[in-house]
């Protein structure tokens, strides 16, 4: 019924390394969240640059070739699967929680596309012609993954929107008049984007549960 696409085909140009790639613990970053959805039964799949490849299948890890951008990744993955349901994962995303999938999971079956995301918190402005708009953070919320869609949505999404770039895989069945729908996310499910990023993650790894056997 579900199986996982983890990206990974990411430049990691705003982290100045390949933050997928670099060590995490005992491990490198994507690894945290293939090991994950593998313990809970799913068939996964990596998707990332030609150049990395071989890093992934020699791992024993099931990987694949993405495309020039996060949307043709995700595609490529989404085709490499058979499931009903498409779990979509950031592979900079190492710390997802059981809790965290199953919210989306029962969002994504109630009405075929759902995603975590967290309430905005921050004072936010928008530019435009008159200036620095402030927004009501109230109605606003940042967007992480997992995203879980109906592969058959997904696909014709993918199809429709082939010559666009979104990097939210949410907003392409959105665009196309179907339900979507936000749960609760986890501020523990944060995005390594810059080195910042990646030195609090060395310090989450060194923490229960991370730092046990299981994990």
């Amino acid at each position: 019924m579900f199986a996982a696409v983890i990206l990974a085909a990411g430049s990691g140009s705003r982290a100045g390394f390949d933050k997928c790639f670099e060590q995490l613990g005992d491990k490198p970053v994507w690894r945290w969240s293939y090991d994950f959805f593998s313990w809970l039964g799913y068939d996964t799949v990596v998707v990332t640059s030609s150049e990395r490849l071989k890093l992934v299948t020699e791992a024993g890890a099931r990987g694949i070739p993405g495309g020039e951008t996060r949307q043709q990744s995700c595609r490529q993955g989404a085709l490499a699967v058979g499931s009903e349901y498409v779990i979509i994962h950031d592979a900079a995303r190492p710390f997802l929680t059981a809790e965290v999938l199953d919210r989306v999971k029962e969002a994504a079956v109630r009405v075929g596309a759902a995603a975590a995301s967290l309430p905005m918190t921050d004072t936010v402005r928008m530019s435009d012609e008159g200036g620095w708009r402030l927004l009501d953070r109230s109605v606003l919320r940042t967007m992480q993954t997992p995203q879980i869609i109906r592969r058959d949505w997904l696909l014709e999404a993918h199809s429709h929107f082939a010559d666009e770039s979104l990097t939210d895989d949410i907003e392409l069945v959105a665009r196309m008049g179907r339900p979507i729908e936000l749960v609760d996310g986890s501020p523990s499910n944060f995005k390594i984007t810059y080195a910042e990023d990646f030195e609090t993650a060395r310090k989450v790894v060194n923490m229960p549960p991370w730092n046990s056997e299981l994990a």
